[in-house]
């Protein structure tokens, strides 16, 4: 008699068209049917069940951190249900309840998640061989970690993980499916309170907090990452592509050409000035906000163009006040490379300058002009855990012969940012409107209310990151009333009145 083993099983997440594989340490699946027993007058055993929900299960499992890990999308994520393929056994409809590592100094990043699903299993067991892909993944370890974007109480340097034995991560989410009569898979599920928990432990940390505790200072944010030995290069998030076209990039009072060539390099893109014009700059989508990148690439400019500043955190045509990378040298290709530690929105502005100047008015379009190539976004970290919340404890305790040892603790029940609805195109319309909903921190938007209508996110027509709006429309049942869009991180309402301006249902 033969027996299947680890070696016979694989695991498969993803959402949509995504498949992720993953190098599981251990695995658990279970099912759950949610019977009551009937009973009749006055017998004292039951007779029948019956089901008060539908089928439902879990999925457990402990995992490797070897890069990004798709799964940590799903702490803020709510828009989407995770698939799984557990050795041929299927799900369709899971919710990510539990996330947590506990790593120490010289140890590997280990990863431990709980699943909710619901529906059953469909599919059989069938035995097979894990891919290449996970047997030669490389684990991450306590080596790989840094501390970036601290702020509050905490120190703005890695010297606390440097102090540091060990770091705790967790993070939990209560949902509650909500099912219609007759149907076994639930018609929406509500996500309630989410809370995440780190727990730093190590040597001489009391010297971060005590003083603090003491005012009455409480609030920090911080973000743990985790790096590859060769510092992420094999995965960066975007890499240029000028052999067809712009490759995404846009211009403001200039016009782009690509492919060209230039100064002997080839597949370049060429960017001239407008004449007549001021602001001279291009700009592409290539961050994820809130995240940490090194931006590097070649740069050539000509003409009245003496000077180049590659910028990020831009809000307007005329605000260029967080430069990357910058250079004067003229006539000639120069290789630029910095460091972008949490950009607050998506894009990088590459600005052209005339003595140190943004505003100016170009005479020659033929001459003034700059060449591109081999424009490179590489994140800092291949996974990020950001906490922004409360230092909750501090303890310190210390045995004969041994080091003095503390630990600081942090907690977090706000995920991600609240929305801000800025305008909503148009203001009124009869039911089945396309409406346009523009603001900051939609594209994470669960659902969008008119009054008591709820839009859930999977019956939204688009969903723009470029230009943070989502488009629905106007439910069937809606009535004059105010706007209202939730996510995760809270929610907001327009000021103003949608009007329906149709009668009857």
């Amino acid at each position: 008699m033969s027996y299947y083993n680890y070696n016979n099983t694989s695991v498969i997440l993803g959402s949509g068209n995504e498949n992720h594989h993953f190098a599981v340490d251990s695995v658990g699946i279970s099912l759950q049917n949610n019977l009551t027993p009937l009973y009749l007058i006055p017998d004292k055993s039951s007779f029948d069940y019956k089901s008060t929900q539908g089928l439902n299960g879990s999925l457990d499992l402990t995992y490797y951190l070897t890069g990004q890990d798709f799964l940590a999308d799903f702490i803020e994520n709510e828009r989407n249900f995770i698939s799984g393929n557990f050795a041929g056994l299927t799900f369709s409809s899971g919710y990510l309840t539990s996330y947590g590592f506990n790593v120490q100094q010289y140890g590997p990043v280990r990863i431990s998640a709980n699943i909710n699903f619901y529906g059953g299993l469909e599919g059989t067991f069938t035995p097979t061989r894990e891919t290449s892909v996970v047997t030669g993944a490389r684990p991450l370890n306590y080596a790989n970690a840094t501390l970036t974007g601290v702020s509050g109480e905490l120190p703005a340097s890695n010297e606390l993980l440097q102090k540091a034995e060990s770091v705790d991560y967790s993070f939990s989410s209560e949902i509650t499916p909500v099912y219609v009569v007759g149907q076994q898979l639930p018609r929406e599920v509500r996500f309630n309170q989410k809370t995440t928990n780190v727990s730093i432990n190590g040597y001489d940390l009391t010297k971060y907090t005590t003083a603090n505790f003491a005012s009455g200072l409480y609030d920090t944010e911080m973000t743990i990452g985790f790096s590859t030995p060769n510092k992420n290069t094999e995965f960066p998030y975007y890499s240029s592509d000028f052999s067809s076209d712009s490759d995404g990039w846009n211009a403001n009072s200039m016009t782009v050409t690509a492919p060209d060539t230039h100064a002997g390099q080839a597949n370049t893109m060429r960017a001239n000035t407008v004449v007549g014009q001021t602001y001279h700059y291009l700009y592409r989508t290539v961050f994820v906000a809130g995240r940490s990148y090194r931006v590097k690439g070649k740069i050539y400019m000509e003409g009245d163009i003496n000077g180049v500043k590659i910028n990020y955190g831009k809000t307007s045509a005329t605000s260029h006040d967080t430069t990357a990378a910058e250079t004067t040298d003229t006539n000639q290709w120069v290789d630029f490379e910095s460091d972008i530690i949490t950009p607050n929105n998506q894009y990088l502005w590459i600005f052209t300058l005339k003595d140190g100047a943004y505003d100016w008015n170009s005479t020659s379009a033929s001459a003034d002009k700059i060449y591109l190539k081999d424009i490179q976004i590489i994140p800092a970290h291949a996974q990020e855990y950001k906490t922004r919340g409360t230092l909750t404890s501090q303890s310190i305790e210390v045995s004969a012969g041994e080091k003095l040892k503390t630990s600081i603790s942090l907690i977090q029940n706000k995920i991600g940012n609240a929305p801000s609805i800025n305008n909503i195109t148009p203001k009124s319309g009869p039911r089945g409107t396309e409406v346009t909903i523009r603001g900051k921190d939609l594209v994470s938007a669960t659902s969008v209310s008119f009054g008591d209508s709820k839009i859930q996110a999977v019956d939204f027509v688009e969903v723009d990151p470029v230009n943070n709006a989502i488009k629905v429309n106007v439910p069937n049942n809606a009535i004059d009333s105010l706007v209202t869009v939730r996510t995760p991180g809270g929610n907001d309402t327009f000021a103003t009145v949608f009007e329906v301006t149709d009668d009857g249902f």
